[in-house]
């Protein structure tokens, strides 16, 4: 059986350093890469300090790695991320840096791969990820007392320019773009790396006003501001680390490379190991590499595991009990008390130990035994996994069939049943119309008879004053023949005869409210024959601008009375279902059995009311019914490895009635999680600490981050994971954004 080849890789920033190790895996035909071990994010200030910082990060990967790995360490091939500013510009590594990864080299025991710098490594990153790489972006690699700007413009590093960090990390990148001779607006997408935690900087450049920069803004406008995790840099090294390699093949080797293997590896089907007392009591020897030490690999190992605690020997599981009562005994140790002074075995000679501190002794063994059972059996803990899921989506046609008794999942039906609700609301809206309104004015006129035949005139007859005013007779009136008479000198002499009507004007206004002495023309006569005439004035005569009724006024609150009815109908209605249904809003349905309004269009009123009497309907349904529906449909198109998330959304649109319901367009999806074997993950984590334990929960599918929820709080010393496996419950939630 061939053995796999660890490789190790090591990413500096500009004042942080964190390694992992990983190794190459043939799955189905295909290669793909398993991180086995990654080490803590470290800070370093000076060269020296880095050296320490690699160790330091080393150290914590080389824990983390499955005991019958440790073996294939030896002179391991490393690859290197480095700054950009440790770069030339002939591509080349500073003598002063490259002599200090010597330095780390040598100090690791390791082989050299090759270094990439950031610059590169993005632009090889990006060129996996888009599709001709002509990458454009302003990277910024952010440190504590610096930042190391680098553009990139069409898949060309522009320069790098370094900036001593001020208060102000904005501020800084705005320096730091502005030294650079380029006159077009930079690329409106920022990428952040070089640190773990990287959201508070994040957050500063978001909210910094960039297109409002002098003496020209930075960019066209507010850029995109992304980071890119250790995740990225150690995917990316670890696909470019092939092309260090001496063949395309890794799964593969020369002869003369496996007899090289022969004399450094332990043959995977041996079941010998190297004695514990050779590892020493932390996995170190003195005065030996780590980079030396040897165990059986055996290529089963879950690489993203950690190691399985039922797999320890009994003797370190004693040990590990042991320790317990050690830790409480010296947490113990450090509370103030009374002191008891011991005589020596010496000095009591035979004597007994005085019964008051035997009780005393007697009583703190015991009190150690009872905490350290608690400690054992009665913590809880609670691992969220933030994921972040797929998302199932799919539209159907659904009829809501009232009638049915079941679901029917191949028809797509859903049994239902109509709910029915009568109300009766009142409503009331100001008038809009305007009219002019008023009284007409009303007065008496003498009308003359000139001829000599009698006449009557009709109730409403027209009478038209010189100004063109018109009014009409209130009642009918009849007016005598004129008398006729002679003369001395046989002249003829005619007395017209008169008789008094009342009057009104046919329009409202004080324009018809006429003097005394106004003559009328009497409709359809001449003047000589007939005439009439005011001896008093008009009176009565008035307007004004009044609100009235419209029948825009009517429909409008109309249509506002019967929507409140329908909002308010929804909780009328939803009294009558049961436990479990629920109603489907699009489905409802009001008609309108009787109505009444206060005033009738073109009535003066400044209030309109309406009282109305609706009949509303709706259709119902068990919301169980509809989740199994859904869930049926679902299950047929969760991929392998995801289970059903409980994140689901439904949503209807009514289409058309039907025979005894009501056919929808339904478009239903869910959440869909990785699938997680909850158990195998709980034995792995079970009595370990968190530092032990994070690189192999962000290590799980899908996985994004973590918290641990520990019940009841605990001292730092003694905070493990439950060592029960039945004390520990993992849930997942989705990822906030």
């Amino acid at each position: 059986m061939s053995q796999k080849k660890v490789f190790l890789a090591v990413a500096i920033s500009v004042d942080r350093v964190r390694v992992v190790f990983w190794t190459y895996s043939n799955r189905q035909g295909s290669e793909s890469i398993d991180f086995l071990a990654k080490g803590s994010e470290e800070v370093y200030l000076d060269q020296e300090e880095l050296l320490a910082a690699v160790e330091a990060s080393y150290k914590e990967a080389w824990f983390m790695l499955p005991e019958d790995g440790r073996h294939l360490l030896d002179r391991v091939p490393i690859v290197f991320a480095v700054p950009q500013y440790w770069v030339g510009e002939s591509d080349q590594i500073d003598k002063s840096f490259s002599g200090f990864l010597k330095k780390i080299i040598n100090r690791l025991q390791g082989q050299s791969l090759g270094f990439v710098p950031e610059g590169e490594l993005l632009l090889n990153y990006f060129k996996n990820q888009e599709d001709d790489g002509r990458v454009n972006l302003v990277a910024v690699s952010v440190g504590e007392e610096k930042l190391v700007v680098f553009p990139i413009i069409r898949g060309q590093i522009l320069g790098v320019e370094v900036v001593e960090r001020s208060e102000s990390i904005a501020l800084d990148l705005e320096e730091g773009l502005a030294r650079f001779d380029f006159n077009q607006p930079f690329p409106p997408r920022i990428l952040l790396l070089g640190q773990e935690d990287l959201d508070e900087v994040r957050g500063d450049l978001l909210a910094y006003p960039w297109v409002e920069t002098e003496p020209k803004p930075l960019f066209a406008h507010l850029p995109k501001v992304d980071t890119f995790s250790y995740q990225k840099v150690f995917a990316t090294l670890a696909n470019q680390a092939k092309d260090f390699l001496p063949e395309k093949t890794l799964e593969k080797e020369s002869a003369d490379q496996k007899e090289d293997q022969g004399r450094d590896e332990i043959d995977l089907s041996s079941e010998e190991s190297i004695p514990k007392e050779e590892t020493g009591a932390l996995g170190f020897v003195k005065n030996q590499d780590i980079a030396s030490l040897e165990k059986s690999f055996s290529e089963k190992e879950d690489l993203t595991s950690l190691p399985d605690d039922q797999e320890e020997p009994e003797k370190e599981r004693k040990l590990e009990k042991l320790a317990i009562f050690s830790k409480l005994k010296n947490y113990l140790a450090r509370i103030k008390g009374p002191k008891f002074k011991v005589p020596s075995r010496e000095a009591k000679g035979n004597r007994q130990l005085p019964k008051g501190l035997l009780f005393v002794l007697i009583g703190v063994v015991f009190l150690l035994g009872v905490l350290g059972a608690i400690w054992w059996y009665f913590p809880k803990a609670e691992i969220v996994l933030s994921v972040a899921p797929k998302y199932s989506q799919d539209e159907t046609s659904l009829l809501v069939a009232v009638g049915e008794s079941e679901v029917k999942v191949e028809e797509k039906v859903i049994p239902a049943r109509r709910v029915e609700v009568v109300i009766e609301k009142e409503g009331s809206a100001r008038t809009t119309g305007e009219k002019l309104v008023g009284d007409k004015a009303t007065g008496e006129v003498i009308i003359y008879n000139r001829t000599t035949i009698e006449k009557t005139f009709e109730k409403g007859t027209s009478l038209v004053s010189d100004g063109g005013l018109e009014f009409l007779t209130e009642e009918e009136v009849t007016v005598d023949p004129a008398e006729v008479d002679v003369d001395e000198d046989y002249n003829q002499i005619t007395t017209p005869s008169k008789k008094a009507v009342a009057v009104k004007a046919v329009d409202i206004g004080q324009d018809y409210n006429l003097p005394a002495g106004e003559e009328f023309e009497v409709t359809s006569f001449i003047k000589e024959n007939f005439v009439a005439k005011n001896e008093e004035a008009f009176s009565g005569g008035s307007s004004r601008e009044a609100k009235v009724v419209t029948k825009k006024d009517q429909e409008n609150l109309k249509d506002q009375l019967l929507s409140l009815i329908e909002s308010q109908g929804k909780e009328r209605l939803a009294e009558q279902l049961s436990p479990g249904e629920k109603l489907i809003d699009q489905s409802l349905e009001v008609n309108l059995k009787k109505e009444d309004f206060s005033h009738v269009p073109d009535e003066e009123t400044e209030q309109l009311s309406l009282t109305v009497e609706v009949v509303l309907t709706g259709l119902a349904y068990r919301e169980e019914d509809l989740n199994r529906l859904t869930e049926e449909l679902l299950k047929q198109q969760v991929p392998s490895g995801f289970v059903l998330g409980t994140e689901k959304k439904v949503d209807f649109k009514f289409v058309e009635e039907q025979d005894g319901g009501a056919l929808f367009d339904l478009s239903f999806g869910a959440s869909l999680y990785p699938e997680i074997d909850e158990n195998e993950v709980k034995k792995k984590v079970a009595g370990k600490r968190l530092n032990t334990i994070k690189d192999y929960l962000s290590l799980l599918p899908s996985v994004d981050g973590f918290e641990v929820r520990f019940s009841p709080p605990m001292p730092d010393f003694l905070l493990t994971l439950p060592h029960r496996t039945d004390n520990i419950t993992i849930t997942m939630e989705q990822e906030s954004k």
